[in-house]
């Protein structure tokens, strides 16, 4: 006779087989405390009914996601209130589906998510067209196209929904690269365009180390009640993820929960509205990150602190006096191998991510700070402002990197970096795209990815400069743009900002055994041809095989990309 509170997870990713292992540690644990976990397979997915699915966040995904917390919350063992959780596409639609209010929903946990899906998601970033793009849209396609469960559905069932899948099937690639400007297609789900849409208690998390950093701060800012945590962590959990430290994530959810869902009265009300990592000395691929934890009371800050660091470009010096700014113009150049250590774009092993940017610093137009004396503690948004002058008026992009160069080890870390297609430069949500006046100058404004870093004394800060980011983002140019000066406005960490403590990771689920058939495998190389005159980058992200007795079945997940560019005449090149 007792109900409890419901926390569904809504998620196109096999219910039954590719999330059964973490559904069995992180939802057990949570049932353990007194909440029924419900997974849910969206239509066209996994065991569910339905045809393929055939995009992200459909109308239809998200009319089933509010009539299943509907019925769920009318269930006899439920107490009336439902709660969304979820990690990147979970973590994406909790906000949309919260947006629509069903009646029955409480509470959001929401994890590595964005507000603007054409502006910050996996497919354009800057205007430009995203490298991922592609490859996410094959992984969906084969993901998506595995047939459901036999013994949730039965043999024959699962056949005959296999086949109608396989036949109505079409690569979502096709209509993403169809919309490359902020259509009405990319405005539906994006919960920026109208934060008080969502008037539920929502956590977020957040990952300086993954693709989506940026909304955090965002949604701690503007949604209404709201409160974020971000760490240094790739696309994993924050208990688990790496770089860490991470935190005891699942009892921070159980206090949100049992606030939001039960009435608690635990203190989760005073929640700061953000919790942040500010790390120190960044190092590329390392395991931890030394650093402390920061909480703001309140977000955004009622004084923002800033300092500017002006382009000497006959130096090649950031300076801290305009007056030694914008002596003469250089050159930004296109650089084929150097690109290629931008990092994966969407990765949940670490050690494919940024690198050693060294090469990279020393193939584009890099400006560096003298050594500093004192520390900068660098927290949120950084602008890079430009001078320039273009030789096209429809295409060209600017890639711009902030790194942290230790003279000691010769190691430059990437802190933060952005990209912008001069063709559309409202690509961060300024400018009106206009056509870019040839031969003339123009100024562009570039925000770069929010981070959280300190630089240390004997540091040197850099800024590298590049009309091209491949992968990372599809090239459009091999022409150079030429840039006449600038600025660059980083923000500090300002007054407000206390140091706290975050719990370390304790709380563990049970985890069932697992018998390791084959080992992990990841990599990613740089192959440059010197007689075909080719640069190609590979990488790969094998989990290795597993089998699980107590589930009943063997997984693995084997993800390649190889890209290659070719050099055609008349210096062009092509990918």
């Amino acid at each position: 006779g007792e109900v409890y509170p419901c926390i569904l997870e809504y998620l196109p990713y096999r219910k039954s087989d590719r999330t059964a292992y973490r559904d069995y540690k992180y939802h057990t644990w949570m049932s353990s405390h007194g909440y029924v976990v419900v997974r849910a397979d969206i239509r066209g997915s996994g065991d569910s009914e339905g045809t393929a699915i055939q995009d992200e966040y459909s109308e239809q995904e998200l009319t089933d996601g509010c009539e299943i917390i509907s019925a769920l919350s009318t269930q006899p063992w439920c107490n009336g209130n439902v709660g969304l959780y979820g990690k990147s596409w979970g973590g994406f639609n909790g906000l949309q589906i919260a947006a629509r209010r069903p009646a029955a929903l409480r509470g959001v946990i929401s994890l590595y998510q964005t507000d603007f899906r054409y502006r910050d998601d996996i497919h354009y970033r800057g205007g430009c067209v995203m490298g991922s793009m592609l490859s996410w849209s094959t992984y969906m396609l084969a993901s998506t196209a595995v047939p459901p469960s036999p013994d949730a559905v039965g043999f024959q069932r699962a056949l005959e929904m296999w086949r109608a899948r396989l036949r109505h099937y079409r690569p979502w690639v096709n209509r993403w690269l169809s919309e490359q400007f902020e259509t009405e297609y990319w405005k539906h789900g994006s919960v920026g365009f109208n934060y008080k849409d969502v008037d539920v208690p929502v956590l977020v998390y957040g990952g300086y180390s993954d693709l989506y950093t940026n909304s955090a701060f965002n949604l701690a800012e503007r949604l209404p009640n709201c409160c974020a945590v971000i760490g240094p962590w790739s696309h994993d959990w924050p208990d688990v993820s790496r770089p860490g430290p991470g935190v005891d994530y699942l009892n921070l959810c159980l206090s949100w929960w049992d606030h939001s869902l039960k009435g608690v009265n635990n203190g989760v009300k005073d929640t700061p509205r953000l919790r942040v990592y500010l790390r120190n000395n960044v190092q590329p691929q390392a395991d931890l990150i030394d650093g402390e934890w920061l909480q703001y009371r309140t977000w955004p800050r009622d004084t923002v602190l800033e300092k500017k660091l002006y382009l000497n470009l006959r130096e090649n010096q950031l300076s801290d006096d305009a007056e030694e700014g914008d002596t003469r113009s250089c050159d930004i150049p296109y650089t084929r191998t150097g690109s290629m250590y931008s990092g994966d774009i969407y990765f949940i092993n670490h050690r494919a991510g940024h690198v050693d940017q060294t090469v990279p610093d020393t193939s584009g137009l890099t400006l560096s700070t003298d050594p500093l004396t004192t520390p900068i503690h660098v927290l949120g948004f950084t602008v890079v402002e430009l001078d320039l002058t273009s030789p096209w008026s429809d295409k060209g992009q600017i890639a711009a990197r902030l790194c942290d160069f230790d003279p000691a080890t010769e190691i430059s870390a990437l802190v933060t970096h952005g990209v912008l297609n001069l063709a559309r430069r409202y690509g961060n949500g300024d400018g009106d795209g206009s056509a870019v006046p040839v031969g003339e100058r123009f100024r562009i404004r570039l925000q770069l990815d929010a981070t959280g870093t300190t630089i240390s004394p004997g540091h040197v800060m850099r800024l590298s400069l590049s009309v091209n980011y491949d992968p990372y983002v599809w090239p459009v140019s091999h022409d150079t743009i030429r840039v006449h000066g600038g600025v660059v406005r980083l923000p500090l960490v300002s007054d407000g900002a206390e140091v706290c403590e975050m719990p370390l990771p304790v709380s563990r689920g049970p985890e069932p055994v697992r018998e390791e058939l084959v080992p992990p495998c990841v990599h990613r190389r740089v192959q440059h041809d010197l007689l075909a005159d080719t640069v190609s980058l590979s990488t790969r992200g094998f989990s290795g095989v597993h089998r699980f007795e107590e589930l009943g079945f063997a997984s693995s997940l084997d993800m390649r990309d190889t890209y290659t560019t070719h050099r055609r005449g008349s210096g062009r090149e092509d990918v």
